[in-house]
């Protein structure tokens, strides 16, 4: 297939009939028929039972992980294709020989001149180190030779690419592409800057990043957008991971900038991109999904690095398949990437990653357990609305629920576990139970009151150990128990004596000063939790029936 030939796409689906495509399909992943419909298990997420289904225009979708396009996209998805390298697939495959098509020579024209100044610039760099001259930066860094050939890293000269190429062949195009600028007067974009040329999943150069050697400038340009280059959609260096692990990665660590990437690779660590800046965007999310399930974002440890970690996390939620893991790694304070490799071993390197990275979960619950300022039953229920919100993105279900328990434990620990002003000093970590510690509260101090108007869900609920306690409560205010050691013959004969006896001498850790305010605590959230549950039931039915329909049009379609 000529590389200058642009194919267009409803002219290759319309050469492909729905049987050939379903054999194709199939082959990969075994349809079975359920009702009138073929189902498989989806290869674009973890997937026990089928939801994976192929309509009668061949066009797929998940109804597990919501993946779906036509064929083009399913060999992108699954082969981790590019567009093109996905079309030669389906030519060759399907035997499609007579398509039409039209020749469309400016994308390879601009490659071939990005490619001709990245060797200009790449002999500079090489020809100024030949004769011993030394460059602070490079210096700095301890790259080696073949580290800065492997990237063909550059170094560019006052006005170099003006003087070669102005009023000659490709003056046109340098120029659309932006090497060139042209204000009062033409003059180079890059100027005495180290560079660092940009791929595509090809290795096609398609722009180039440059360092300034100069003070008074900018530290860091990108060539500017155009036709083959959109600075949101790159990821610096995954040409080069791609191609060192033959197309099977097993993780990718997101940093900062191209030193951050070449650092790494010079101390043998192949597995870094960088997203040419701090915030990383919604298409350079999926760009590293589609060619790994691990992705390790990493960041400096100051106000800036936790802001654009937050950021990320924020787009990266909904896009955290059953299959997919993610994480986040905080270096030490001032070191970023490149200054921290350049200190220690790779060994030392990747262990600090290995016990350091935090899962993305942690990181939601830190960054709003830090906002709550006082340990009450509101700031409970904010926390809980906060973090349900990150939870509801979540596609894979089974990840939803996982982060849901972990939701729990997280809550237990802030709420009650570390309340040091109102517990005892003890010093083993226990976990109270609230049921426990509430019979206990009052068990011990009969002279508290209960407002069940306050409480209506508590005081409705048919849970049995709720019912009890307000039994219990209910016998000692008709009966004016006001003490339950000089009433104790009240009890004597009833059922549950041993079990009260017990909870009157249980020790609840509890301040005597604070007795009143963790008694009403408990009732508030107790109260809060059923009627959560009533809510969140209502919104299940809703929820089911919503997708039901949604479901049976899509199936219709």
């Amino acid at each position: 297939m000529n590389e200058n030939i642009i194919y267009n796409k409803s002219n290759i689906i319309s050469n492909i009939n729905y049987y050939d495509i379903f054999n194709f399909i199939n082959e990969k992943l075994n349809f079975k028929k359920i009702g009138n419909y073929y189902f498989a298990i989806c290869p674009f997420h973890i997937d026990k039972k089928p939801s994976f289904i192929l309509n009668k225009n061949g066009i797929y979708y998940c109804f597990g992980c919501g993946s779906k396009g036509n064929i083009i996209n399913f060999i992108m998805n699954y082969e981790k294709l590019s567009y093109i390298d996905s079309i030669k697939y389906i030519i060759n495959n399907f035997k499609i020989y007579n398509l039409k098509y039209k020749y469309f020579n400016r994308y390879s024209l601009y490659y071939k001149i990005n490619y001709i100044i990245s060797n200009i610039y790449h002999n500079n760099l090489m020809n100024y180190i030949k004769n011993n001259n030394k460059i602070h930066y490079l210096e700095n860094r301890n790259w080696s030779i073949n580290t800065i050939k492997h990237f063909n890293i550059g170094i560019s000269y006052k006005n170099q690419i003006l003087n070669i190429f102005k009023n000659k062949k490709y003056f046109k195009e340098i120029l659309y592409i932006g090497l060139v600028n042209k204000n009062l007067k033409y003059n180079d974009l890059f100027n005495f800057r180290i560079i660092f040329p940009i791929k595509n999943i090809n290795g096609n150069i398609i722009g180039f990043g440059g360092r300034s050697l100069l003070k008074n400038k900018l530290k860091y340009i990108n060539s500017k957008n155009s036709i083959i280059f959109r600075k949101n959609n790159v990821l610096f260096g995954l040409f080069e991971v791609n191609l060192h692990f033959n197309k099977n990665i097993p993780k990718i660590l997101l940093v900062e900038g191209y030193s951050d990437v070449i650092s790494l690779f010079n101390k043998k660590i192949f597995y870094s991109v960088s997203s040419l800046g701090t915030s990383v965007t919604d298409f350079q999310i999926k760009l590293l999904f589609k060619y790994t399930n691990k992705i390790l974002f990493c960041f400096d440890n100051d106000n800036a690095g936790n802001k654009a970690a937050f950021k990320t996390l924020i787009n990266t939620i909904k896009y955290i398949t059953d299959d997919k893991e993610v994480k986040f790694i905080f270096l030490p304070k001032n070191e970023d990437p490149d200054s921290f490799i350049n200190k220690v071993t790779k060994y030392k390197f990747e262990n600090f990653i290995l016990k350091n990275s935090k899962n993305f979960y942690d990181l939601i619950f830190n960054y709003y357990s830090t906002k709550i300022k006082k340990f009450d039953i509101f700031n409970k229920i904010y926390f809980i609305n906060k973090i349900n919100k990150f939870i509801k993105l979540i596609p894979g279900n089974l990840m939803k629920l996982f982060v849901r328990k972990e939701l729990i434990k997280k809550i237990n620990k802030i709420f009650f576990l570390n309340r040091k002003n109102i517990y005892k000093n003890n010093n083993n970590e226990c976990y109270i139970n609230q049921f426990k510690l509430l019979i206990s509260l009052f068990i011990q101090n009969t002279y508290l009151n209960i407002d069940f108007n306050k409480y209506n869900e508590l005081y409705k609920s048919k849970n049995f150990k709720i019912k009890f306690f307000i039994s219990l409560y209910k016998f000692c205010k008709i009966n004016k128990i006001n003490s339950f050691k000089k009433n104790i013959l009240f009890f004597k004969n009833k059922k549950y004596y041993n079990f009260i006896l017990k909870m009157y001498k249980y020790n609840n850790l509890i301040k005597k000063d604070n007795i009143y305010l963790v008694f009403n605590d408990i009732l508030k959230w107790l109260n809060n939790i059923l009627f959560y549950k009533k809510i969140k039931k209502l919104l299940k039915i809703y929820n089911n029936i919503n997708i039901l329909k949604k479901n049976i049009l899509k199936i219709k379609k």
